[in-house]
This record gives structure tokens, sequence and C-alpha cells, in this order.
């Protein structure tokens, strides 16, 4: 469940709900979400989509290779020491991302796609076009 928490409303909901939960005396998670917004979130996953289809891809490939290592690999990749493997590197998730991160990563993307793809993607504000890359998408689904 998800509280606004600047809403007094919400905040005490969110206070009684914590308070039942306290009481029961379970094993509950607690999360701040500070990350990206939704309509972020969904512009970036329409616009991978949407580059996919187009390019006969599989989501997750573009979504890693492309957006994540190519555009974004400042903000994404990283390294850890693995006790079998020694240092490795991997991919951080776009959820760990903040608004500003995020911001600054859809831009690359954007950047990216039509300088190197030679692929403009649509602007946020473009509705009736992103409708359109979502019915596509959802037509064409079982091949991205």
């Amino acid at each position: 469940m998800m509280y606004d928490l600047h809403n007094p409303l919400e905040r005490a909901r969110f206070e009684r709900r914590a308070a039942k939960l306290a009481r029961g005396g379970g094993i509950v998670e607690l999360v701040e979400k500070t990350g990206r917004s939704r309509s972020q979130n969904a512009w970036l996953h329409l616009t991978i989509g949407y580059f996919a289809a187009e390019f006969g891809l599989e989501r997750e490939y573009v979504k890693e290779m492309y957006y994540k290592r190519a555009a974004n690999a400042e903000l994404y990749l990283r390294e850890r020491e693995d006790a079998l493997c020694g240092w490795v590197e991997y991919t951080r998730s776009s959820a760990e991302l903040t608004k500003e991160e995020m911001s600054l990563s859809l831009e690359r993307w954007k950047e990216w796609c039509a300088r190197v793809a030679e692929f403009p993607l649509p602007e946020p504000e473009e509705g009736e076009f992103l409708d359109w890359v979502e019915v596509e998408i959802s037509r064409n689904g079982e091949f991205v």
C-alpha cells in the first residue's frame, strides 16, 4: 500500500495502518518511494518496447545493452566483489535511481537513439503517437 505523507488524510491512514501492523507483531517492510516517477517509468518502457519492435529485438536485450550499457553506462554499470569470481560487473536497477538521475538517463537514452541508432524517440507529450506505439507493441508483443 502506498501513502502520500504530504497529505494529512493519507498520513493519518498510514499511521493507523502502521499502528495496526505494529500491534500484530508480524514481519513488515517499509519502503520510501523516492525514485523515478510513474510517468518516467511508463515512457521508458514504452520507448524500449518501441525500439525493440522497430529493430526486431527483445525488450530485455534493448533495456540492458542499449539503454543501460550504451546510453547510460555511468549511471548503471557497477562492480562488486564476488566470493567465487572476484570482481564482477553488474547493472543496477532503474528503481534505484533518483528522479534526477532518471531524468538524466531518459535524456541520454533519447539522444543516443537519435544519434547512434538514427531512431528519434517520441516526446513524452506526444500522447496520440505514444498511444499508437502502445497498440503496435501489444500487437507485436510475441515478437518483442
